[in-house]
């Protein structure tokens, strides 16, 4: 029988301090909404994820490893270099 390789799922509980806000996202505040939505990376979906990930059907395939916050040189991979002042000087 073929062993699969473990499948790795880094987190670190700290992603639950992050606050969304709610509201609209790809655009400003609109009238045309009722009641302002979560933002998709909320608290309660992260909490979800995480426990269907550790209650599912993929549970025994996966080693949960300790997640870090990104060093800058990590983070310039991905966004531009001013984006990321931007953001530290914020």
């Amino acid at each position: 029988m073929l062993r699969r390789a473990p499948l790795h799922v880094f987190y670190d509980e700290r992603v639950l301090d992050h606050d969304t806000g709610s509201g609209l996202f790809e655009a400003g505040p609109s009238e045309l909404l009722a009641v302002p939505e979560l933002h998709p990376e909320n608290a309660e979906r992260v909490r979800n994820m995480v426990a269907v990930l550790e209650r599912g059907p993929l549970a025994p395939e996966l080693t949960w490893r300790p997640g870090r916050l990104a060093t800058t040189a990590e983070l310039e991979t991905v966004l531009d270099p001013g984006y990321v002042e931007a953001v530290r000087r914020t």
